[in-house]
Order: C-alpha cells, then structure tokens, then sequence
C-alpha cells in the first residue's frame, strides 16, 4: 500500500490511481506531513534535509495553526508539499525501486526453468494428497510453478497454511528427482548427436581413401599406358632405322658391281 499526498488535500488521488494502477491511500497533504515529520530518519531521505531544524520547525508550526483552526497560507502548504515530497516522495520511490530489482530477480529466476517444468502438471511428482493439495490450493499447480517457489526460498513456502518442513523436504526431494531426469534426457540426444558426428567423420573419411585409391590406379594405369606406347614407339624406331642401314647397305653394293663392271668393260 502506497501512501501519497496529491493536490491541496489529496483531491487529486483518485485520478492519480487511476493513471498509474497503483493502489492509494488517500490523506490530506496536513496528515501526510505529519506522517512525513515521523520518517524523518528514514534511510531513504537526505539527512542534510531530515537535520535542518529550522525548515523541520517551521513545520511544526504550520500544522498546529492547522490542528487549531487557524488560517494556513499557499507558501504554508507549499513548505508541507516540500516537506512529503523529500520524505514520503523519496520513500516511495526507494520501495519503488528495490520492488523492480526483486521482479528482475524473479524473472531472472522464472527464465532459468525449462519450459519443460511449466507444462508438467505437478501431480508429476507424486506428492501426498494432503501435500499436493495445500500446493494447488496455493496456485502452485505446475512442477514449474514448484521449482520457482523453492527457489524463492524455504520461508515462502513455510508460509503457506498446513505446509511444514516434512512436505517441504518431500517436495524438494521430487524436485531433484525431476531435475536430474531432465538433465539426462537432455545429455541422451547430446550423445547422440556425437555418435553421429563420429560415424559421419568416419564415413566420409573411408570414402576419401576410396576416392585415392581410385585415383592412385587410374595413374597406375595411364603411367602402364604411356610406357607401354612409348616402347612401341621405341621398336618400331629401331626397325625403321635398321631398314634403312640395309637398303643403304645394299645401295652400296650396287655402286661397287657397277663399277666393277665398267672397269672390267675399259680393259677390253
């Protein structure tokens, strides 16, 4: 419940519910700085404000003229609005401000649970009726919703009607159980998936010394090849050149016979 003084005598306060969803108390601005002159020592209000005895004075006076019917000034009420705006102003906004930090953690807290849990009813955990029952009586009707409130501590718990410390150590004890069945179920399709990856390496591998080996005997076969021709090119060189000798071999022999023969001719 959040206590705030609004306009002259705290007229404003309902439009100002309305506007910000807040629920309001509503006070005269004289009650909220008397609320606001026993909060002074609040932490959240500056203390060079809380300690200057004249300003704190000049309030005390203020409201016994108010308290005792007197007239009470526009600069009067300005110095009360001064006084609600650095005390209960400060105040509020201090709650304010530790109530976001305590909704971050609890969505912090609320992400850190697997969506697997929010959609496990908690009859999941078989819990006795009696126990399972003052958990759905509460609105803890999910394994999720479980986890969230033990996380939340022991004490929150603890303070829900026929919850003792037996039914808080079973349900932690089911809570455990779930979480490490959950752990495994998500360490199962890891492993899995290594396998996997191992025989695909493995496979891909094997098909890349086939593939080698192929390629190894095509170049077995086309070094055989080119041997082979360059063999038979080596062969029919040598006959060539061997015919070639013969045929002037026996040119030479020719010539010789000639020339015997026009000698022989002259001598006649």
């Amino acid at each position: 419940q959040l206590s705030l003084a609004i306009g002259r005598e705290g007229q404003n306060a309902r439009l100002a519910a309305k506007l910000t969803g807040w629920r309001i108390d509503i006070k005269s601005l004289t009650e909220a700085a008397q609320d606001s002159l026993n909060m002074l020592d609040h932490e959240a209000v500056d203390k060079s404000f809380a300690s200057n005895k004249e300003f704190v004075d000049q309030i005390k006076h203020i409201l016994d003229k108010k308290n005792s019917g007197r007239p009470v000034t526009a600069e009067d009420y300005l110095s009360l609005s001064r006084l609600v705006n650095n005390v209960e102003g400060r105040i509020i906004a201090s709650r304010a401000s530790a109530h976001d930090e305590i909704r971050k953690a609890r969505a912090a807290i609320k992400k850190r649970i697997p969506q697997k849990a929010w959609d496990t009813d908690i009859i999941e955990f078989n819990l006795m009726h009696r126990i399972h029952n003052v958990l759905v009586e509460n609105g803890i009707t999910s394994v999720g919703a479980a986890l969230y409130q033990l996380e939340l501590g022991d004490m929150t718990l603890l303070a829900l009607d026929g919850f003792g410390d037996k039914a808080l150590e079973d349900l932690k004890k089911a809570a455990k159980v779930f979480q490490e069945t959950l752990v495994l179920e998500v360490e199962k399709p890891a492993a899995e998936e290594v396998v996997a990856e191992e025989e695909l390496v493995t496979a891909e591998a094997e098909t890349a010394v086939a593939e080698d080996e192929d390629e190894a005997e095509e170049a077995a076969e086309v070094v055989a090849e080119a041997v082979e021709e360059a063999e038979e090119a080596e062969a029919e060189e040598a006959v060539a050149e061997e015919e070639l000798v013969t045929a002037e071999a026996e040119a030479a022999v020719a010539e010789e016979e000639d020339e015997a023969e026009e000698e022989e001719d002259d001598e006649e």
